[in-house]
């Protein structure tokens, strides 16, 4: 019995359909995973389409994350065999793109049907495998930890996605995964395709241009947010650009401000609020695309950048032998209770940070007690106001019957006399205590005597580790707001 796959009219215009998306990826967007584009998003994904070499700046709230996944999928979808490699500084980062893919393919009956089965989420691989079409492997999306660069070396991708550029390690994006672009699907196959083309074109049977155009290469997307221009990322959108204005059709950089998405997509109250509250530093760097030279706020930029250049990342125990500080700063429930973790020595080193949300004082206290053994905590430093009072007295009753007693103050009076361990020292956050302990930071900071932890490199990604190194970067964006008054 014959079928419509055997009918050659069909099959024609399904050769001619495909084509017509892989010629027009917005239209396929909204044939085929039915999503609508705004204009400047449009834009973007045409440049991601046909160019080899992209970086888009765009401002939050514009969706880079989504189209990101718009790309992937419909490169899967429309050329068989394909393999996307989702990529970000944590793999934490990259399943936010794997997760938009996975809206798609909830979305998209087309894109069901496409897929062998449902998306995958493991600990350390998340991946959509499509349907194998006729001799060709079936195309995957695949999201695995960045880590040291090893496990991506031995992964073949042929469109690479990487998002929140500036915190990718340099030395693995120049290492590792730029010359993956060198790598062919087939490399045998191109070998005598390149041959066939040659012999033409000697010929005068194809033009040099007919070669270019049907010559399928690999691609680096780059998206991220604004960002400083000490930054590797700005060097390379430099270089970028630079190509671009010379006319080499290869590479393409976009800058999305607020200003450029259309009346509606994004809420105007939401972003003058984040105006009025946000310094214009950050306002610039996160809803004007804006790459920043540096700052003159009181913790420079450059200086919290050169000290971030290290060997080491955060972790969740201590290592043997070392000592360690817990610096805590507590709230009531309408702020967080945070705790920063530092390895003590010279240089002292930021080695874990947890920001916790609603927690009772109870549980905090807890966690408290539980780091204290974690990483073989020497002593607390902690504000007494926001409840750093109750949780002092929590503390003092041993709430975890710790072998070795309560935590104590030994400048209480009242903790003089108990038995425990004497680590706890409470601050009053009056001006002199804090512009003393800004200046000595300072200090610190710039005899390279405190130090940051880099992203987490581990092949099997610790979630907390990541969890701690992104507190991490938020601290040092808030220390990035303080100024001298």
């Amino acid at each position: 019995m014959q079928t419509l796959l055997d009918d050659p009219d069909f099959s024609l215009q399904s050769e001619e359909l495909l084509e017509f998306y892989r010629q027009y990826p917005e239209i396929a967007a909204d044939d085929l995973l039915n999503v609508k584009l705004s204009g400047i998003q449009k834009v973007v994904l045409r440049s991601m389409w046909f160019r080899d070499y992209v970086m888009a700046i765009m401002c939050r709230g514009s969706g880079k994350t989504f189209i990101n996944a718009v790309f992937a999928c419909l490169k899967a979808m429309l050329y068989p065999g394909h393999r996307v490699g989702l990529l970000a500084p944590t793999f934490r980062q990259s399943k936010f793109m794997f997760e938009e893919c996975v809206k798609l393919y909830q979305r998209s009956p087309i894109m069901r049907d496409a897929c062998e089965r449902r998306p995958t989420t493991q600990s350390d691989n998340c991946y959509i495998k499509f349907k194998a079409v006729g001799i060709k492997n079936p195309s995957v999306i695949q999201a695995i930890p960045l880590g040291d660069g090893t496990k991506i070396r031995g992964s073949r991708f042929y469109t690479i996605l990487c998002d929140e550029f500036p915190h990718i390690p340099e030395e693995i994006f120049n290492m590792v995964i730029r010359p993956m672009a060198a790598t062919v699907a087939d490399p045998m196959e191109n070998v005598d395709k390149v041959a066939r083309q040659k012999e033409m074109l000697g010929k005068g049977l194809i033009t040099q241009a007919e070669i270019d155009e049907d010559t399928v290469t690999n691609q680096i997307i780059i998206t991220s947010s604004g960002y400083f221009t000490f930054n590797h990322m700005y060097k390379l959108y430099q270089a970028y650009l630079e190509e671009m204005q010379n006319g080499n059709a290869k590479y393409a950089v976009y800058r999305v401000p607020y200003w450029l998405l259309p009346d509606g997509f994004l809420d105007t109250k939401a972003v003058e609020a984040a105006q009025r509250e946000m310094s214009s530093l950050e306002f610039r760097m996160e809803y004007e695309a804006a790459f920043i030279p540096d700052t003159d706020a009181f913790y420079r930029a450059s200086l919290l950048e050169s000290c971030s250049k290290t060997s080491f990342t955060t972790q969740v125990v201590g290592e043997p032998g070392k000592s360690y500080c817990l610096g805590i700063d507590p709230a009531r429930t309408e702020d967080s209770f945070a705790i920063v973790v530092a390895e003590m020595g010279t240089p002292a080193k930021i080695v874990h940070a947890m920001e916790l949300q609603g927690e009772s004082f109870v549980h905090a206290a807890q966690i408290v007690d539980e780091l204290c053994d974690a990483f073989n905590v020497q002593s607390i430093y902690m504000d007494a106001g926001g409840g750093g009072l109750a949780i002092k007295d929590i503390l003092a009753e041993n709430p975890r019957g710790h072998r070795a007693g309560p935590i104590l103050d030994p400048d209480d009076d009242l903790h003089q006399l108990k038995s425990g361990r004497h680590i706890l020292t409470m601050c009053n956050f009056g001006t002199e205590f804090i512009s003393d302990s800004n200046f000595a930071a300072l200090r610190l900071l710039e005899h390279r005597d405190l130090l940051f932890p880099v992203v987490p490199t581990s092949d099997t990604p610790v979630l907390a580790a990541e969890e701690s190194w992104g507190i991490v970067q938020d601290m040092k964006n808030q220390m990035l707001m303080i100024e001298l008054t």
